[in-house]
């Protein structure tokens, strides 16, 4: 991929974790979004995320990191953790960590969820918030959206998830002899320690695989103390955000809402041009 012409484009090494860093033109700080993109551990890279990256950081004036974590068949979500791990350590050594916020997108929004819990159990400062877009955080599969809800995900069909299910436990670390289900829910960010974690903005449709996860998450945070804010729409699939570049109205919507609360924690002044777009605790529509 060509970098983008008007700004900053370099891959680097970050402490063993390839990365893509991006200094806008518009950044006049070193406030920096760390993405996470989406593929369920097996698809997906930074390249392809970083024209949407780029806007969404250049309308917030800040920098961007985009991680080029390991995946599947190859290597196991703990391998993706280390590699997001080393890129934020390295970060936090030119940035301060209340400058960084994380962006994470379907199973990307489940290992950003994933870093700060691993931040916490490290007594790590923890960055300025995290928007999860459609996260994928159940990877015990103990909800009834993850399959229910592949007869109206327009994104996760029945098709995708049966091509899915039979990697999950190599994915998670399962090894001969280990009861599979608790290896799962070990791995899973659902089932982790949240008390103490930074604010969390959770976006998620109401039709999609992942609906019961994100409800759940934000009722495990708000318990435990946690800021936490979720933005519902419904009948929207996974990962609907996605579309906010091809100017699906409920796509902007979306990703409105998410970087307006992204301004207000690294207290920016949003280039936005989406108009009112306050984050909501329910159902945004």
């Amino acid at each position: 991929m060509l970098p983008p012409l008007h700004s900053n484009y370099q891959v680097i090494d970050a402490n063993g974790a390839e990365c893509i860093f991006i200094k806008h033109q518009k950044s006049t700080t070193d406030k920096t979004l760390m993405w996470f993109y989406g593929g369920a551990f097996v698809g997906g890279d930074a390249d392809s995320n970083v024209g949407m990256a780029m806007r969404v950081a250049g309308r917030l004036g800040v920098n961007v990191i985009l991680p080029n974590y390991r995946k599947a068949p190859e290597h196991a979500v703990a391998d993706a953790l280390q590699d997001a791990g080393n890129a934020y350590d390295w970060l936090r050594h030119q940035v301060p960590s209340d400058q960084i916020a994380l962006l994470g997108i379907s199973s990307g929004g489940g290992l950003a969820m994933l870093l700060m819990q691993l931040l916490l159990s490290a007594n790590i400062p923890q960055p300025a918030g995290a928007v999860l877009l459609s996260p994928w955080l159940d990877y015990a599969e103990t909800t009834q959206s993850i399959s229910y809800n592949t007869v109206t995900d327009l994104i996760v069909t029945q098709r995708l998830y049966d091509f899915l299910r039979p990697l999950m436990p190599k994915m998670c670390g399962v090894e001969r002899g280990q009861d599979e289900q608790v290896v799962r829910k070990r791995m899973s960010p659902l089932f982790g320690a949240v008390e103490g974690l930074a604010p969390v903005f959770i976006s998620v449709g109401g039709n999609e695989v992942c609906t019961d996860e994100c409800l759940l998450m934000h009722n495990n945070l708000s318990a435990a103390g946690v800021d936490s804010t979720i933005a519902t729409m419904r009948y929207m699939p996974h990962a609907w955000q996605m579309y906010s570049e091809l100017g699906i109205p409920e796509s902007v919507r979306a990703m409105a809402q998410a970087e307006k609360w992204l301004g207000e924690k690294l207290e920016l002044d949003l280039m936005s041009e989406d108009g009112d777009c306050t984050p909501t605790g329910g159902d945004s529509e």
